[in-house]
């Protein structure tokens, strides 16, 4: 397995690309109830945030990029 050094270069790049995951699902809600004065409903709040502005930003992304064709 670790003579395979692309298999394990993008094993190491998907634990740094996923490591987001952990920082919005864990980190962010213990800083906003553990370090600010914020109330805790403010967790809900910053969630939904994050996904309406993921849906968002990505279709606009989307169409700013040129059509793309169909490969066989």
């Amino acid at each position: 397995m670790f003579a395979d050094r692309r298999f394990v270069a993008l094993g190491l790049l998907d634990g740094l690309t996923s490591f987001h995951q952990v920082a919005l699902q864990v980190a962010l809600p213990l800083w906003v109830v553990l370090f600010t004065h914020a109330p805790r409903e403010l967790v809900g709040l910053l969630f939904a945030l994050n996904t309406a502005l993921l849906v968002v930003l990505q279709v606009r992304a989307r169409r700013s990029l040129p059509p793309t064709t169909r490969q066989r």
